[in-house]
Parts: C-alpha cells; sequence; structure tokens
C-alpha cells in the first residue's frame, strides 16, 4: 500500500488502482467491525487519504508534525541500526514519495545526501498533509513538540473529546515518561552546521508556516 500510494501520488498509478487495492485491503475489514470506533495509525496511508475520505466521509483524521531535524534524524538512525529500512528507501521504488535517483544515490557513502533525502521526505509529506488538513473539517493537525516537548495534558484532553473517547484512567504526565520507541542513537548521525543549512533551504518555508 505504501509503494502504490507514493506511485499515485506521483501520478503514476490511476486513482481506480487505488480504489481496488483499498477495497480488497482495508475497506472490507474496517467495514466488519462492530465497535463504534475504529482506529487505526498508519503513515502508509498517505496516497490513499482520497478513497479513504470517498469511502468514510465521516472519519477523523489527526495529522502530528515534527521538526525536520527530529525527523530526519530518526529515520537516520532507523536507517543505519535496521536492514530493511536501510534497503527499502534506497533500492525500492516508490518507498518514498522522490524521484528513483533519489533513493538510489543513497547507496553513495554520503552522510548529507541521506540528510538532504529525508529532509526532502519530510517536507513533501508534510506539504500535503497540510493541504489536506485544510480542506478537511475532520482533520486536525498537531505538533509533535506541543504534546510531548511540554508534556501538554490538555491537548490530549481535548484531543480524546473531539474524537468522541472517553480515557479510561485520568490524563497525567506521567503518561509521557516510557517512550514507546527505546533505540539507541547510533553514533554514525553526526549532526552538524551543513545539516542544519541543508534544512534550512528545504524544510524553511514549510517550518515557518507550521510553526
Amino acid at each position: 500500500m505504501n509503494i502504490l500510494g507514493n506511485a499515485y501520488l506521483t501520478d503514476k498509478v490511476s486513482k481506480s488502482l487505488i480504489r481496488k487495492v483499498w477495497k480488497a485491503l482495508k475497506y472490507d475489514f474496517i467495514r466488519s467491525h462492530t465497535d463504534r470506533h475504529y482506529i487505526e495509525n498508519n503513515p502508509y496511508y498517505l496516497g490513499f487519504l482520497d478513497v479513504i475520505t470517498e469511502s468514510f466521509p465521516d472519519a477523523k483524521y489527526v495529522i502530528v508534525v515534527r521538526r525536520p531535524k527530529d525527523y530526519i534524524i530518526s529515520h537516520l538512525n532507523r536507517e543505519y541500526t535496521r536492514f530493511k529500512s536501510k534497503v527499502a528507501n534506497r533500492s525500492i521504488p516508490f518507498w518514498q514519495p522522490l524521484p528513483y535517483r533519489d533513493h538510489l544515490s543513497g547507496w553513495k557513502i554520503d552522510f548529507y545526501q541521506r540528510v538532504s533525502f529525508y529532509a526532502k521526505v519530510w517536507e513533501y509529506k508534510n506539504r500535503y498533509l497540510n493541504k489536506f488538513q485544510k480542506s478537511n473539517g475532520n482533520a486536525r493537525l498537531l505538533r509533535f513538540e506541543d504534546i510531548f516537548g511540554d508534556q501538554n495534558t490538555e491537548i490530549l484532553r481535548e484531543l480524546l473529546a473531539w474524537l468522541d473517547l472517553t480515557p479510561v484512567r485520568r490524563i497525567e504526565k506521567s503518561v509521557f515518561i516510557g517512550k514507546v520507541n527505546r533505540s539507541r542513537l547510533t553514533d554514525r548521525v553526526q549532526w552538524d552546521e551543513r545539516c542544519d543549512e541543508t534544512v534550512a533551504n528545504i524544510c524553511g518555508p514549510l517550518v515557518r508556516l507550521l510553526y
């Protein structure tokens, strides 16, 4: 679904194919649930937002944007510590919504190329999601740092109320203590001023818009 969705975003496959894939893999499965709420967290749905809104016009979307530097470092760390991630982002066409030459260039031993690559991914995806959020009254865009950086429990309370969900226990700052992703930062990620300049050039205008 990730590959086909990105191919659709770059006009390489038709919307009718995306509809068929969504119908075959997800639509009937979701409709089979009798629970009042069906919740899923999957960033690979980017290219399927059109058909999801067609299928479920009342669906609500929570979009969380993270500052590009942290986003890029997280992806670099994952790429350097997980071979599957390295192969996917450097070899598989449409694994990201960028030209294939950008993927293949990742095999060069060039750390700055990877910074640029993920900066472009961040810019593309968040620009698309920001546009989607502005055109869809059922979408909310939240900044990662406003929730987890400030440990802002009020944002979570408001979000649950908007989703019509009742928390099973009181929301306190203790929910922020335990990290879900406990991966260790590899020493191969050596961030410097050149990285900052690359991110500013690629992501700067959108950062100023969202932050």
